[in-house]
C-alpha cells in the first residue's frame, strides 16, 4: 500500500491465475479490511491497483471478498456510527448488497 492508502501495488504468486486464488493476496486483503474496519487505519478507499481502477481491476474480487464495499473506489472503515442505508449498495461487481437496510459504514 502506498502512502495515503489509495494505491495498491500487488504481486500474485502465479501472474495467470485469479487474483482470488492467491492465498497471500487473500490474507493480505483480509488482514487490511480487518485492519480498517477495527478503526486501526481509519478509513481505507483503494482506486487504484497495479495502475488500473481498482473497481474494475482484475484484484476488485479480492478486495470485495475481504470486506471492502464499492465507493469512489474500494472502501473500508471502522463500523462507528453505523447508519442505514435506504437502498442496497452495489458490490464492485456490480451486483446489489443485501436488503434495503443495510448497515453502511461511516466513513466510506
Amino acid at each position: 500500500m502506498e502512502r495515503g492508502g489509495k494505491t495498491l501495488l500487488l504481486w500474485p504468486s502465479d501472474p495467470d491465475a485469479l487474483p482470488t486464488e492467491d492465498l497471500r493476496l487473500r490474507a493480505a486483503a483480509q488482514a487490511l479490511a480487518e485492519s480498517a474496519l477495527a478503526g486501526s487505519l481509519g478509513t481505507v478507499t483503494v482506486e487504484r491497483v497495479n495502475g488500473a481502477a481498482a473497481l474494475t481491476s482484475p484484484f476488485g474480487p479480492l478486495l470485495e471478498n475481504a470486506g471492502f464495499v464499492a465507493t469512489r473506489g474500494a472502501c473500508a472503515s471502522a463500523p462507528e456510527p453505523v447508519t442505514l442505508d435506504p437502498c442496497p449498495k452495489e458490490t464492485l461487481s456490480g451486483r446489489p448488497r443485501g436488503g434495503c437496510t443495510t448497515p453502511s459504514r461511516a466513513g466510506c
